[in-house]
């Protein structure tokens, strides 16, 4: 039994401790190498160790065996260092191609653990690194380390708690055969229990080591890209007369149309480009464009599919009817669209898109006008949450160039003010917008994303 009690002690003195995948950030600092590699196999003659402060550990050490190679073959380069009294490779690669090392991404977002282990901080018990093309993250093995070591607690809080139950009903025994022999049991189970559990790791290492090494999660690297899903559109429009249907493509060092459909009524480019140019400068962020001019044949097939399709004909979301006053659609008491006139017994959705477009007219709708735009601060948020401060200094300074914008929507302007294409585009009110909901007055100085379709209502604070 001593035997086992020491053998006990000298596992709890080897930590279990669970090895991963290296990069740059784990090498002792001052104990980086460069080496340059000829394309014979040998090292060479200057053996590299400088680096450039300004570039990653990886890159430096490849500038330098590529200035070196004007002296000499090189045609590789391999970056060591010393991780826990060891020196690994932990970077490699050609001459004149892509480092292999990676960079630290400081805004990855932190994974929420499903089931907390105490004393694991996800923010702070993991790291990502990235080279632009994937990224690598050993969150999964910091977890499976953070459970492992929170079972060894606990697995020796039970050992020990059934060692001292063994123990009382050793002497509660009196002397009985049975019953000691039982507590016996109980105990040496106990004891093996722990001698496994605190045995593991040397065991899983001595059958296989890279039972003990986690090579970190590899993840193709997606861009991110802002989505802007379809808005609700007004009806209340003026139905604007000589509107010509002239567009160009839109223009503006700051002004991003995200979209296909970059073009508009020539009359905006000029304000739309110093609306941008304005914004720049007072914020640091580019106007986005988030819906410009749309033809009638794509502002039918929105409709169609938001209204048409539904059984009972209600739109969602709201689109705007291209075939107002065709006689082909009809409205119904209860906000429903049915088909009518030639399209009454039609079924095939391309002559029904087709010939709404066809006889539809493009002032009927704000979007097909040319004379409206969807924008937004470029603040790097999607799907109608945004910076309210900023949203709000963007509709000034769309006013302030000749625009509207309508009540409802915050995102919505028109030009010019003085001649609109829907009703309720105002210049003034700009701090709130109103709609069937409610009226809804951003927090421009506490939130700083403010979800201005879904929920209208602050996101994230400040």
């Amino acid at each position: 039994m001593k035997y086992l009690f020491l053998l006990i002690v000298f596992l709890g003195l080897v930590p279990p401790h669970i090895s991963f995948a290296l990069s740059e950030s784990d090498c002792d600092i001052g104990t980086e190498t460069c080496l340059c590699y000829r394309d014979d196999g040998k090292s060479a003659s200057n053996n590299a160790s400088t680096f450039d402060n300004a570039l990653t550990l990886s890159d430096s050490c490849k500038e330098t065996c590529a200035d070196w190679a004007t002296l000499e073959p090189v045609t590789s380069w391999v970056l060591q260092c010393v991780v826990d009294a060891r020196t690994t490779t932990v970077a490699s690669g050609s001459v004149g191609e892509e480092s292999s090392g990676y960079e630290e991404l400081e805004d990855a977002l932190t994974p929420r653990l499903g089931v907390e282990i105490p004393g694991m901080d996800p923010e702070l018990s993991h790291s990502f690194f990235s080279n632009g093309q994937q990224i690598e993250s050993n969150l999964l093995g910091r977890y499976i380390e953070a459970v492992y070591q929170w079972l060894l607690v606990a697995g020796s809080l039970c050992a020990v708690v059934l060692m001292m139950v063994g123990g009382m009903q050793w002497v509660t025994a009196l002397g009985d055969s049975g019953k000691v022999g039982k507590a016996k049991e109980r105990i040496v189970k106990s004891v093996f229990g722990l001698v496994i559990l605190f045995g593991a790791y040397i065991i899983a290492f001595l059958i296989d080591p890279s039972t003990v090494t986690f090579d970190t999660l590899v993840i193709k690297y997606v861009d991110r890209t802002e989505w802007y899903p379809p808005e609700e559109e007004s009806f209340e429009m003026t139905y604007r007369t000589g509107i010509s249907g002239e567009t160009a493509n839109i223009t503006g060092d700051h002004v991003k149309p995200w979209a296909e459909n970059n073009y508009v009524n020539p009359d905006l480019i000029d304000p739309l480009a110093t609306a941008g140019d304005a914004l720049f400068e007072e914020t640091g962020m580019d106007l986005v464009i988030t819906s410009a001019t749309r033809d009638k044949t794509e502002q039918a097939q929105m409709f169609y599919d938001s209204c048409l399709k539904n059984a009972n004909g209600i739109c969602v979301p709201s689109i705007c009817n291209i075939a107002y006053g065709t006689g082909l659609v009809t409205k119904n008491a209860n906000g429903g669209y049915s088909l009518s006139g030639e399209l009454a017994d039609e079924t095939n959705s391309s002559i029904i898109v087709s010939t709404m477009a066809s006889q539809g007219n493009v002032a009927n709708c704000p979007h097909t006008s040319t004379v409206a735009v969807d924008v937004w601060c470029a603040d790097g948020s999607m799907n109608f949450e945004h910076d309210p401060a900023c949203q709000l200094a963007l509709a000034k300074i769309m006013i302030a160039n000749g625009f509207c914008r309508i009540n409802s929507e915050a995102w919505h302007f028109e030009y010019p003010a003085s001649d609109p294409v829907s009703r309720g585009c105002s210049t003034s009110g700009l701090e709130s917008y109103t709609n069937s909901y409610g009226s809804f007055t951003p927090d421009v100085a506490d939130c700083a994303k403010w979800d201005f379709k879904t929920n209208k209502k602050c996101v994230k604070e400040k």
